[in-house]
């Protein structure tokens, strides 16, 4: 049986010690549980993250562009680790030695959803 990505599941959060409902549609939370086992997070810690970055987005908006950004970031930082490994096979130029740092994606996502967002991160 497939599963259908345009049903909308509901999901209960606690933020600030209130309990409240997110919906979102089969896709995202699929990623967003992706993201939790990756991180090693719980959906609460997550989500309270992303409320006080999300500015004037709704909960559900911001949630689904923490997860785009998220996954922009992880996609771009396994691009560079491939690039260190195979410098000839790509177009960046990387000097010998260089371990230029890069914060974990989770950070990267979280701050630019707050400026998306229209916030200081």
């Amino acid at each position: 049986m497939t599963q259908s990505w345009q049903q909308h599941l509901k999901r209960n959060v606690n933020l600030q010690d209130k309990r409240t409902s997110l919906v979102l549609d089969a896709y995202h939370w699929a990623r967003l549980d992706l993201i939790l086992a990756d991180e090693s997070l719980h959906l609460d810690m997550l989500v309270q993250d992303i409320e006080l970055r999300r500015g004037h987005l709704s909960l559900a908006s911001a949630c689904r562009i923490f997860i785009l950004m998220y996954m922009n970031c992880k996609m771009e930082q396994l691009s560079a680790r491939q690039a260190l490994h195979h410098p000839g096979q790509d177009n960046m130029v990387m000097e010998s030695g260089s371990d230029s740092f890069q914060p974990p994606a989770l950070f990267q996502a979280l701050s630019l959803l707050a400026r998306y967002a229209g916030q200081s991160s």
